[in-house]
């Protein structure tokens, strides 16, 4: 069973990945789209619910191309969800996000050991997942500050040290 579900995944990561090229090109084709903010404020919201209802119904085979579609949707920015994901804070996730997506699972096993100490003292912790999202966000930003922006950085002056401008260009 372990195999079939293995197989499962990478089935359905290879039509995500090819799902998600298909809907950049588009994108790309479709930029102008003459929909009113209001209607894609309406695509916005019946696609994030779709969404949400097919991951809690368990409908695997249709989570892959009803994410698409979401992202599909969300890429125009032309309605008020996607408005509200310009603002500061989700900006600063976006930054933090590779680190957050490397460290939160450090995070989340320190919260469920820190449950498993406290567990007779507090049997239901209803705490304990704000906990843990607010470690793993607080680890994300060290992360992102100590070591993504400076290896950033590093990357580089090194592009520039060896003769490649920021550009992806030889110079010279």
């Amino acid at each position: 069973s372990g195999l079939n579900e293995l197989s499962n995944s990478i089935l359905m990561g290879v039509a995500a990945f090819f799902l998600g090229a298909l809907c950049y090109r588009l994108h790309l084709a479709m930029r102008l789209i003459p929909l009113s903010p209001a209607a894609f404020t309406v695509l916005e919201f019946t696609t994030l619910g779709v969404l949400v209802l097919a991951l809690d119904a368990g409908w695997e085979l249709a989570v892959v191309p009803f994410h698409a579609l979401t992202l599909f949707v969300f890429a125009f920015e032309g309605g008020a969800l996607s408005g509200l994901l310009r603002l500061a804070v989700f900006r600063l996730l976006g930054r933090w996000s590779f680190s957050l997506y490397l460290s939160h699972i450090l995070a989340f096993m320190l919260a469920g050991g820190l449950a498993a100490r406290l567990a007779p003292a507090a049997p239901d912790a209803p705490w304990l997942p704000f906990a843990a999202l607010g470690g793993a966000l607080a680890l994300a930003g060290v992360a992102y500050r100590c070591i993504e922006r400076p290896g950033m950085a590093l990357g580089r002056r090194l592009r520039t040290d060896h003769g490649v401008a920021a550009t992806g260009q030889v110079r010279g």
